[in-house]
């Protein structure tokens, strides 16, 4: 677990920097939610976009049976 965690902390770093240079108002996320958008789908996500006005899902079937994981 710590290996995965190291891989993903730097670009997750990187993530969060680039959205903090983004502000946008509430239920007015629109570039955030491109970004996001955008991002899931180059990891393989299968992305739905407009979720409760600029909300995204992205889904990831591993084709195995277990556990859901979900971020908000």
């Amino acid at each position: 677990m710590q290996e995965i965690i190291k891989k993903f902390l730097g670009p997750a770093i990187e993530m969060r920097h680039h959205l903090h240079q983004i502000p946008e108002l509430k239920y007015e996320e629109r570039k955030t939610s491109a970004f996001i958008a955008e991002t899931l789908t180059s990891y393989g996500y299968e992305v739905q976009q407009g979720v409760g006005g600029t909300g995204v899902v992205g889904l990831l079937d591993s084709g195995h049976p277990g556990k859901t994981l979900a971020f908000r």
